[in-house]
């Protein structure tokens, strides 16, 4: 009778240890994985998009910014860096006082906050919100067409300083930051981390 019961826990215990296995593995193996897909499935790219080659003085360059794999967006703002020796922005609204940018599909521009270009400072201030009823946006889009004119035959580079992307609750939408060097053969990005204005 003794060694039926001591027969008994034995096998108690080595059921325990198997479900306790599996559930380790499970935890080790199977949680990661999925968290990793979930992670590059809501990695927000926001990106400047420009020609690739050689640039020769005079000519005009057009730099677009575009945004990647987005969830649930509303408004955008940023601001981009350039080098004024090297680049000026051409007006894209000659009706409008200053210098400005072109908007383009996303987010749609129900309220322009901001548009703003200082050549001589080098640095374009952008922000746009979607208003009710427009739905938030998801997946890839363009959001501004900037035109350069460059100044000087050398490699370049525009880059992101600031970018916070929202959700129609205010809501801050991480995305990770990649301007462009442009006057050299083939695109190469400029890759920063993800800035957020407080």
């Amino acid at each position: 009778m003794k060694l039926q019961l001591r027969i008994g826990k034995v096998l108690y215990l080595l059921v325990v240890l198997l479900i306790a296995g599996v559930a380790l593995a499970a935890l080790i193996f199977v949680l990661p994985a999925a968290a990793s897909r979930q992670s590059v499935q809501e990695t927000t790219v926001t990106w400047l998009d420009g020609p690739s080659g050689e640039i020769v003085a005079g000519q005009e360059i057009t730099v677009s910014v575009r945004i990647s794999d987005v969830v649930g967006l509303y408004g955008i703002e940023f601001t981009l860096n350039f080098t004024p020796t090297h680049l000026q922005v051409i007006d894209a609204d000659l009706g409008t006082p200053d210098v400005q940018i072109a908007p383009a599909e996303c987010p749609q521009t129900d309220f322009l906050v901001q548009n703003v270009v200082s050549n001589a400072a080098g640095t374009i201030e952008y922000a746009v919100t979607q208003l009710n009823p427009t739905p938030p946006f998801s997946g890839d889009c363009t959001v501004a067409h900037i035109r350069f004119t460059a100044q000087q035959a050398i490699p370049t580079t525009v880059t992101f300083a600031e970018l916070t992307l929202s959700n129609k609750d205010f809501g801050q939408i991480p995305s990770e930051a990649i301007g462009i060097k442009i006057g050299e053969s083939g695109k190469r990005y400029v890759y920063l981390p993800i800035i957020i204005k407080p």
